[in-house]
């Protein structure tokens, strides 16, 4: 278990972290509170993620969705320059 610290103020937080893998396959912790300051009520996430955890697969997919997209914006642009 890992936990972190936040200050809202004066007031410390402690919250506590479970571990997570995350929607995009990325691992790390995760944590939430809740806090009241100057009678508000206040909901407080936390997210620790391992810094090149995502599978590489998953990253190389992204860029090539990226790529497709882009060019997919730029096939329309031409098409749309050649009619005019």
């Amino acid at each position: 278990m890992v936990r972190a610290n936040i200050l809202i103020g004066e007031e410390a937080v402690e919250i506590e972290l479970g571990e997570r893998t995350f929607k995009t396959g990325s691992t790390g912790f995760y944590g939430t509170s809740k806090v009241g300051k100057d009678g508000n009520r206040y909901q407080i996430n936390v997210m620790a993620v391992k810094i090149g955890s995502k599978p590489l697969k998953d990253q190389l997919m992204s860029k090539i969705a990226r790529a497709k997209a882009k060019l997919d914006e730029m096939t329309q642009a031409y098409d749309e320059a050649v009619k005019a």
